[in-house]
């Protein structure tokens, strides 16, 4: 499949959520590395393990994913992987990726924490790490995307996720 004539050469870009080989994740990855960018890659297969993934995740997932990638000559590499959750690891990732790359000027922050629990049923064991990933590790990650970040440069954030293709969430 071809990048339809979108180039990024030249581009250093971090892209969460790369976990599982037919994710969202590592399909972006691979697109913008062909593009022409040098990507950094960052997930957690340890999630994807124990949310029902177990057909396509691995437990070393990301790293797998980011070998393949740069084995197959693309600019891939590979940013620790670790929980969204745990404090101080949001930042960490982007500034590993910051060193990595000599800085940044994309981010994609493709990371999620979902619970299929009904409405009634939700606790605060199944909202705190759905806060701490979903909204906490988004703006901190921002945080310390805008604080290295070159202003002289053009730089992009895109941040997202969805789920909706594995099954409707009605309820």
């Amino acid at each position: 499949m071809s990048n339809l004539g979108i180039r990024l050469d030249g581009r250093k870009i971090l892209i969460t959520g790369v976990s599982r080989p037919i994710g969202i994740g590592a399909t972006l990855a691979k697109r913008f590395a062909e593009a022409g960018a040098t990507v950094a890659v960052h997930g957690f297969s340890g999630y994807d393990l124990t949310v029902g993934e177990k057909n396509t995740a691995t437990p070393t997932g990301t790293e797998n994913i980011a070998k393949q990638l740069a084995d197959s000559g693309l600019s891939v590499v590979l940013v620790t992987p670790s929980d969204l959750a745990q404090t101080g690891t949001a930042k960490k990732a982007v500034e590993e990726a910051t060193e990595k790359l000599d800085g940044l000027d994309g981010l994609v922050l493709n990371h999620c924490y979902g619970t299929t629990l009904e409405l009634g049923k939700w606790t605060e064991e199944n909202l705190d790490p759905h806060f701490s990933v979903n909204i906490r590790a988004y703006m901190l990650m921002l945080q310390a995307f805008a604080m290295q970040v070159d202003i002289t440069r053009e730089n992009a954030v895109t941040m997202f996720t969805s789920g909706q293709a594995n099954k409707p969430h009605a309820g």
